[in-house]
């Protein structure tokens, strides 16, 4: 009971009218927890077996000195990758719409990535160890481009992003090798009409523009590297 006198949601019983949002609200919290164990478990599993790629949990793991318990570590995880996940996934969503509508500047950084990893990187995909001190900044301007030629009220804040956080590792690869392997363009029905996507984007917690289909291999050498790095992290 608080000070006011009325009984907080919180403790009213579900069966009461209008109360099914706590069964949904159950459903949702037994789903997160299993979807976080099975991911610690997964980290866990991997450090025993010497198979651990370098991740946050990985390095709590590592260094744990009896300080945070595992459901702390575990929870704790998991909140920073669905929050990161989310994120990641919208930005490099709007960066393909911003590419399928401008192909003149993705031809621009193509070429850029193209002249780049024939000398340094022939055969593989593009990533931020070895790529991101020559391509940063050719790359953080194509994309700063396109983003303000894409720029609606929907997704100033996301083409913004997009060139902030280039400098991150993960964003990085995803968008250097995207556009690596990738030629990212408007798809056509079935008359053979280009279908240009509308810039629209959802209104969930996540801004991020609506499905649409865009992308190809660049040639049977990409496909085969898209193949590789699949099968790797299998």
């Amino acid at each position: 009971m608080n000070p006011h006198g009325f009984t907080s949601v919180a403790y009213l019983p579900s069966f009461l009218p209008g109360m099914g949002f706590k069964h949904t609200a159950a459903e949702w919290e037994h789903s997160a927890i299993a979807n976080a164990a099975e991911g610690f478990e997964m980290v866990k599993t991997a450090l025993r077996n010497g198979t651990a790629r370098p991740s946050l949990l990985q390095k709590a793991l590592e260094a744990k000195d009896g300080t945070y318990e595992d459901i702390v570590l575990m929870r704790t995880a998991a909140q920073v990758y669905n929050g990161g996940s989310d994120t990641t996934s919208s930005a490099l969503k709007t960066f393909v719409l911003a590419m399928t509508l401008h192909p003149d500047v993705q031809a621009k950084a193509q070429a850029e990535i193209d002249g780049h990893m024939a000398n340094t990187g022939a055969g593989r995909l593009p990533n931020y160890a070895a790529d991101h001190e020559d391509l940063y900044a050719s790359l953080h301007t194509f994309i700063v481009i396109a983003a303000s030629q894409t720029a609606t009220e929907g997704n100033i804040y996301e083409g913004a992003c997009l060139g902030k956080y280039l400098a991150t590792d993960t964003l990085f690869t995803a968008i250097a090798s995207l556009i690596a392997v990738f030629n990212i363009k408007k798809a056509r029905d079935g008359n053979g009409n280009e279908i240009t996507p509308k810039e629209e984007y959802g209104s969930k917690a996540i801004i991020a523009p609506l499905p649409f289909p865009c992308v190809a291999p660049r040639s049977k050498a990409a496909e085969q590297l898209v193949d590789d790095a699949v099968n790797a992290l299998a």
